[in-house]
């Protein structure tokens, strides 16, 4: 394996033991996270992407056996990435490369492009429910204990109650994506998705609060969206998605709470962290 961009020599290693991958060129170190890294790989004309996981992605209670049965799901559905090699008791991940260009900030706010986001949403949540079932209860008590902190503890009690209220109510459990921040939606046709290690079985409102949430949607680009994703709209469909928006607020918080005390944190997740605490 001949590698043009440098992994760390336990992350060489690991690589080095997947026969599917022997003569392969690591091209570029992909976008990471706190839970893992991710690399482009070449074997001959084809690439692939290995995600290894960081100790943090236990930490985080991330369920990388549930990932693998929905993988299978939405890939054969044709809107994620298709497994080519996986073991999970050692953190490591290799799937298709999708080609395209991921979203940038910009991007969500388009109009067209947020039809093609509702469409593939509609799609996914179409799809049978299989995978974990979405606590986020049981998340933010996590989080909390992670982050160790008086704040952390005062935001998961307020999750804790607030998702008990929303899921008590949900109509229609559909499998969702849980992180559909602007990095993990890939351009094209139709719009794909990556990155699905928060995916699970939930109320498909807290998909489409994360992308109206996170990337603070204007109230035109709101109704575009969701008019796109439901047809009709009323008053429920707003005042629904402005409560699963403040789950979103509450459990992105905890989540960057409990990240921030780990060593090594990027200093933009204290950027985050601020804009989110002023939202709560």
């Amino acid at each position: 394996m001949r590698f043009v961009s440098d992994p760390t020599k336990d992350q060489k290693k690991l690589l080095d033991g997947i026969e599917l991958l022997r003569g392969a060129d690591i091209l570029e170190r992909l976008a990471g996270g706190p839970a893992s890294d991710s690399w482009l790989l070449t074997v001959g004309d084809e690439r692939f992407v290995a995600r290894l996981d960081k100790p943090l992605a236990k930490l985080l209670g991330l369920d990388r056996c549930a990932e693998l049965e929905v993988l299978h799901t939405v890939s054969a559905a044709g809107i994620g990435p298709q497994i080519i090699w996986a073991d999970p008791d050692k953190g490591v991940l290799v799937t298709s490369y999708i080609s395209g260009n991921a979203w940038s900030p910009q991007d969500v706010h388009d109009p067209v492009r947020l039809g093609k986001l509702a469409a593939t949403l509609g799609q996914l949540h179409s799809l049978p429910p299989r995978g974990p079932v979405f606590a986020p209860g049981k998340m933010a008590l996590a989080y909390a204990t992670e982050a160790g902190t008086h704040s952390a503890s005062r935001i998961a009690e307020q999750a804790t109650k607030l998702a008990e209220s929303l899921l008590s109510e949900i109509r229609r459990p559909a499998l969702c994506h849980n992180d559909l921040v602007h990095s993990n939606i890939i351009d094209g046709e139709p719009v794909r998705l990556i990155d699905w290690e928060y995916s699970a079985v939930g109320d498909p409102y807290f998909d489409l609060a994360i992308v109206v949430r996170h990337h603070q949607l204007k109230a035109d680009r709101v109704e575009i969206f969701l008019g796109a994703y439901f047809g009709n709209l009323g008053k429920k469909h707003f005042s629904r998605l402005e409560a699963f928006g403040r789950l979103y607020d509450q459990l992105a918080a905890l989540w960057y709470l409990s990240v921030m005390n780990q060593p090594g944190h990027d200093a933009l997740y204290a950027e985050e962290l601020k804009q989110l605490m002023v939202r709560l």
